[in-house]
């Protein structure tokens, strides 16, 4: 019985944050439910999600569906995967700038047509670095986001 009650109390407890949480609440017109899920992305910064928006149009307009992601700067790849993904399921990933043990249990992958970084835009590697076989690319800049796009066969 006492299990119960603090269950109870618990709950309780939890139904204001749960309910009218300001980035991500259950109910009004901020809802999860009525938002369009690409809005619900990084709702605390509107300005992040413009330019990922726009590295996606151009990566969906391209011939390029092998992207590599380097996410070393800036863990939050999975926006743009998503939004690619939703307009396009041939569109592949991988994560590029991987340092860790874990770089061993990559099977062989082909090489990227295109190679994203985000937040790169000060430290700018060049583009042998995402793109060995392919002739030096100049990255395009989307915020502070780069994306080395190799437009030669994939």
């Amino acid at each position: 019985m006492l299990a119960l009650a603090i269950l109870g109390g618990l709950v309780w407890t939890a139904r204001i944050p749960l309910l009218d949480n300001e980035l991500r609440s259950l109910r009004g017109p901020k809802s999860v439910f009525q938002l369009d899920r690409a809005l619900q992305y990084s709702p605390h910064e509107p300005n992040y999600r413009q330019p990922l928006e726009r590295l996606a149009t151009v990566l969906s307009q391209s011939d390029c569906r092998s992207i590599g992601i380097d996410v070393n700067r800036d863990s939050r790849g999975y926006h743009l995967m998503a939004g690619l993904l939703g307009e396009d399921p041939a569109f592949r990933f991988q994560h590029l700038g991987v340092e860790n043990l874990t770089v061993r249990y990559r099977p062989n992958q082909p090489v990227p047509c295109a190679a994203v970084c985000l937040n790169c835009d000060r430290s700018r590697p060049s583009s042998s670095t995402y793109l060995p076989d392919s002739a030096p690319v100049e990255p395009a800049t989307f915020g502070p986001h780069l994306l080395y796009l190799n437009e030669g066969p994939n």
